[in-house]
């Protein structure tokens, strides 16, 4: 409570002539992230008196935060409810598939089907709504994989993958690895960035500027 009392203190301190204010932003980990910088980054030349506080963190807990008022706007993955938020969605789409290690044989494959998974050890997220997209993308192969682990965000990933406990299922927006190699799904399965804020909700003034901000620019 006194972190957000501090907050709200914050982000309506300004004057009529230069805007001022904090706004915390919660992100996943995904490529929406990299246009979302660029649009902060922008804003903030503009505006050098808003400071920005930016969390990683999965959907869920970042729904949460928002919630809670913890957080003022949420950079969510797909598939994820958003009917409670006011919202933009992200152009840019992200390929899911698998990382692996770069000697691995499915490394060498341009593109990963349901079958190659079979007798593969796979970590994947343990969001339920990504879980049911991906229970239907591998259809009746599903009941016949091996899940060694599951997980909330992908960047720890990379230890476990080069230390062979399995292979991740995830988005290519972590694929960038040394030793690592990702390699998109067939069919493909594909998710989206939402931008995403709590509705009836009273902006401070920063808020309101950003998110005008957000709305005139393409992203």
């Amino acid at each position: 409570m006194i972190q957000i009392e501090e907050k709200i203190k914050e982000d309506f301190n300004h004057d009529a002539q230069h805007i001022t204010g904090l706004i915390t932003i919660g992100c996943g980990e995904a490529l929406g992230v990299k246009y979302l910088s660029q649009i902060v980054s922008r804003f903030s030349k503009d505006n050098p008196l808003v400071k920005f506080e930016i969390i990683t963190a999965n959907s869920d807990t970042i729904k949460n935060n928002l919630d809670k008022g913890i957080l003022d706007l949420g950079l969510l993955v797909e598939p994820v409810d958003i009917t409670k938020y006011n919202f933009k969605k992200m152009a840019q789409k992200e390929q899911w598939g698998i990382l692996t290690k770069s000697d691995s044989p499915l490394a060498k494959k341009s593109l990963i089907k349901p079958q190659d998974l079979i007798n593969e050890r796979l970590l994947m997220s343990n969001r339920t709504m990504v879980i049911n997209e991906i229970e239907n993308w591998f259809g009746k192969y599903y009941q016949n994989l091996n899940i060694a682990a599951y997980y909330n965000l992908g960047y720890n990933l990379v230890h476990f993958i080069k230390n062979d406990l399995g292979i991740a299922f995830c988005l290519e927006s972590i694929d960038e690895i040394r030793d690592l190699t990702f390699v998109p799904l067939e069919p493909k399965l594909e998710s989206r960035s939402v931008m995403v804020w709590k509705k009836d909700f009273i902006l401070s003034p920063a808020m309101k500027k950003f998110i005008q901000y957000i709305n005139d620019h393409h992203i």
